[in-house]
């Protein structure tokens, strides 16, 4: 009698251990499906600055020089597929601002119209740029604006911000006409002096800023510059011819460098000299001058 009423409990146990494996296993079954149907948020992945146009990614916090061409790519993820010729469409823009807020570079644009098929639904679009830093940029932080639509599922959009740290010319700018950092050397682009004295036979060099000047709406600007070399008590000694430039870049001239030469005569008297500098906005129609003192020994 106890074998017999033994055996139906055992059968029983073993009956609800199966149905309890059987249930786990139809959970995991269920979680793996679901898994690998997810899909991730429609957004912008892998969005990198290259060390090349085909390149791979650097680190974040590169820094590019003013004038450097930049490479970048990013990827498309989670985007809508057609239901019926599971087609993708996508339509993109890249806009490019320096520090201010202006563009240094044309907007870029464009579609993706492809079609993916369930085999290739972890696929992911990419788009590349490489656009040029201004070569007469200042320091500071530019920055590249992506911006995504999805155009089958109600222009949904997507934007992201990618930065870039320029290390270009830093000079202080100004709201009127000005010589700024003019500094003499003893050769072309040398070590500023702090006391500028040269030798009868020597050569002056010295480089300097112009900032100041009027920018016009199509960023177009005119300066022009002379030079004259003074005696001690005011006697031009040299005049130089005037030289300008003018131009329209797409991204606005902040300031113009400058630089000039002199050479001296073996027969010039010791003593001491001024160099007049003029420059003239032809913009703005007015003119400012800046005097510099020199010793020959």
């Amino acid at each position: 009698m106890k074998l017999f009423h033994n055996q139906p409990a055992r059968a029983w146990a073993s009956l609800f251990a199966l149905v309890l494996i059987c249930a786990a296993a139809a959970l995991a079954q269920q979680k793996s499906a679901a898994d690998k149907n997810e899909k991730p948020s429609f957004s912008i992945v892998n969005a990198h600055l290259l060390d090349g146009e085909d390149g791979y990614p650097v680190p974040g916090d590169s820094i590019f020089f003013s004038g450097e061409t930049v490479h970048l790519s990013f990827n498309i993820a989670g985007y809508a597929i057609g239901e019926e010729d599971y087609d993708v469409r996508l339509s993109y823009r890249l806009d490019f601002e320096g520090p201010s807020g202006v563009r240094f570079a044309l907007p870029q644009g464009g579609e993706i119209i492809e079609e993916v098929f369930p085999q290739d639904e972890k696929w992911m679009p990419i788009v590349r740029a490489s656009p040029q830093l201004p070569p007469h940029g200042e320091s500071g932080t530019y920055k590249v604006i992506l911006t995504v639509f999805d155009r089958l599922a109600q222009d949904r959009k997507i934007v992201k911000e990618v930065p870039i740290f320029v290390k270009g010319e830093s000079v202080e700018v100004s709201k009127t006409l000005l010589i700024r950092n003019l500094s003499f050397s003893h050769t072309e682009d040398g070590e500023p002096l702090s006391e500028p004295i040269y030798r009868p036979g020597g050569t002056v060099w010295a480089r300097f800023h112009i900032t100041g000047f009027e920018v016009a709406a199509d960023n177009s600007f005119a300066v022009e510059s002379s030079l004259e070399v003074l005696s001690a008590k005011d006697e031009v000694m040299f005049t130089f011819e005037s030289q300008g430039e003018k131009g329209a870049p797409f991204y606005p001239r902040r300031w113009l460098p400058a630089k000039f030469r002199l050479d001296l005569d073996s027969d010039l008297l010791p003593g001491e000299y001024v160099v007049l500098v003029s420059i003239h906005d032809k913009l703005r129609k007015n003119t400012y001058q800046q005097r510099h003192r020199f010793q020959v020994h």
